[in-house]
């Protein structure tokens, strides 16, 4: 890409991430509003709000650091991804309307990759945000994390949906900077592109497998932390 194609996905990908983290801060806030007990009676969720907000404010510090020197440094470490699984499902299951059925199925032993923390939250936004919006008309939803049954070095995310299916024709551009299918003003393209970005800063690999009219599977492998 030349320099203005670079800035343009750089600040397209800080839009994107910034409004689906900021969704959840929406939702709580509305909470708030609506029950005056409710700072008392939800401290998980408060935090969890908090938590938003600083991932919210390393982006900008990012950006901030490519504007000064270039690039963005960000800081990598290993971390439980199992546990930010279930910190993920907890926020995106806020996000889903009633109808459609959310099926989960998360393992409980720690399995460490390396990464940037809260990578996995942006990652299953992303894609159940995605979901959601492929089963307008209802349906079920998938979320499975667990070892990888084809190499235990691995561990595999899978997020699949019972919506129509990617055509044939465009399933090669699924992953393209701003590529998308949905109508002006509904989507940006760049929330596949921030998802396969993010799954290669912790060397994993991610695939997708659908048929028209059988839905979508999105499958990402992440190596595990030695």
């Amino acid at each position: 890409y030349n320099h203005s194609k670079t800035m343009g996905v750089l600040t397209g990908s800080i839009a994107h991430e910034f409004n689906n983290l900021m969704t959840p801060i929406v939702l709580y806030a509305e909470l708030l509003e609506e029950n005056e007990t409710v700072y008392r009676e939800m401290p998980e969720e408060i935090h969890e709000m908090k938590s938003t907000a600083l991932r919210c404010g390393e982006l900008a510090r990012q950006l901030l650091d490519y504007s000064r020197q270039g690039k963005a440094e960000k800081a990598l470490t290993d971390y439980d991804a199992a546990h930010a699984m279930r910190e993920a499902v907890s926020i995106v299951k806020k996000l889903i309307p009633e109808q459609i059925e959310l099926k989960e199925t998360i393992c409980r032993t720690p399995y460490y990759i390396h990464g940037q923390a809260g990578a996995l939250n942006q990652i299953v936004i992303n894609l159940v945000t995605n979901a959601v919006h492929a089963m307008e008309e209802g349906g079920v939803l998938r979320i499975q994390f667990g070892l990888s049954s084809e190499d235990e070095h691995y561990v595999r995310l899978i997020i699949e949906d019972s919506g129509p299916g990617i055509p044939k024709e465009i399933q090669q551009r699924v992953f393209h900077p701003f590529f998308t299918t949905k109508e002006i003003g509904e989507g940006t393209g760049i929330g596949l592109t921030v998802v396969k970005r993010l799954t290669e800063e912790h060397k994993g690999f991610i695939r997708v497998k659908t048929e028209e009219g059988k839905g979508t599977a999105f499958i990402l492998d992440f190596p595990r932390a030695k």
